[in-house]
């Protein structure tokens, strides 16, 4: 019943002490093992975690990094018959491993078990965001995904090709999910706290930037271009209803486009675009019962429609192709609340 628990991180100095000790304490009643995938980092984040008995397994390619290969290059090094995976922002509790992997025991029809995530940063207008407009995949029972990390079998990980694909920026969790359902697997969601989630104080604007720049927006669009021409692409549009807006938006800016030409003057023109694209927020502003929480949410409608049109342009590779990487630690034995020396 031993566990190997992924950390996934790409400079996550501020966060990466308390995610490897949590997960030491987690895996230690398991006779587990803790492995830090890292993307690149270079801000210290590899020498805080050489300082703890974990295995640290480094990308040589930083230009390949995404949120699809970090979780497959931890994969790629684990043993162990289960697999856990967090971010490297993310205190998992410490007794989540013994009760994901009692569940998977008892219930052997499904593939994959999570908890409650718990946001820490509710001060920042996304999480907080997040928090309000709470999916329904984020309640206790059986769900179609399971986003923010879980607990897999790797046997079923090993049925559906591969734990991530390597070519998505971004639902990553979600395709695991479309492949693990495939072959009729079923997902949980335990009502107990998985995580705790101290994500980017950051603005949130400049959050938004960081993710244009680091290619997650392209995500849905990536994963819409894997699915295309397969039976998993109905589960898509079924699941997702952002594919639905996104969509949606791209008409908006089609009637914009149109109504440009048309108008009779620039200053009814710009009007015109304006309230297309503007429009929403007093409707969001209602929904959130913040002027800046739904005028954050439309502006974010139109960058994200943007990263979907270009996700779904991008190249792709074979996720299972060999992934260039280097062991940097493999992991020594003490005190898993201790850091060595």
């Amino acid at each position: 019943m031993s566990i190997s628990i992924i950390i996934k991180a790409l400079n996550e100095a501020d966060h990466i002490e308390m995610a490897i000790k949590s997960a030491l304490i987690a895996a230690e009643p398991l006779g587990g093992e803790v492995i830090l995938a890292d993307s690149g980092s270079t801000d210290g984040t590899i020498e805080i975690a050489m300082r703890f008995p974990v295995q640290i397994v480094q990308l040589s390619d930083w230009t390949e990094k995404s949120c699809g290969i970090g979780p497959e290059l931890g994969f790629r090094q684990c043993k162990f018959p289960y697999v856990a995976i967090i971010d490297g922002d993310m205190e998992m509790d410490p007794d989540f491993g013994v009760s994901a992997l009692a569940f998977l025991k008892d219930h052997p029809e499904h593939a994959g078990v999570s908890g409650q995530i718990v946001e820490k940063s509710l001060d920042q207008l996304e999480y907080k965001r997040r928090d309000v407009r709470k999916p329904a995949d984020m309640n206790p029972g059986d769900v179609d995904r399971l986003n923010s990390g879980a607990v897999y079998r790797r046997t079923a990980i090993e049925q559906a090709g591969y734990m991530s694909d390597r070519n998505l920026h971004a639902y990553e969790e979600y395709d695991l999910a479309v492949r693990l359902r495939e072959h009729g697997w079923k997902l949980h969601r335990l009502a107990s706290v998985f995580v705790r989630h101290h994500g980017h104080r950051s603005n949130p604007y400049t959050l938004l930037w960081r993710r244009a720049k680091s290619k997650y927006l392209f995500g849905i669009g990536e994963l819409l271009r894997a699915h295309l021409g397969t039976p998993r692409l109905l589960m898509l549009v079924k699941d997702l209803r952002e594919i639905k807006l996104w969509i949606a938006i791209v008409g908006i800016w089609m009637a914009a486009v149109v109504g440009f030409i048309l108008a009779p003057s620039w200053t009814i023109a710009l009007a015109l675009i304006a309230f297309l694209a503007l429009g929403p927020v007093p409707i969001m502003a209602y929904k959130y019962k913040s002027w800046e929480m739904g005028t954050y949410a439309v502006v974010a409608w139109h960058v994200f429609t943007y990263g979907f049109l270009r996700g779904l342009m991008s190249s792709r590779r074979d996720p299972k192709a060999f992934i260039g990487s280097k062991v940097i630690q493999t992991g020594s034995a003490h005190d898993p609340a201790e850091p060595a020396g």
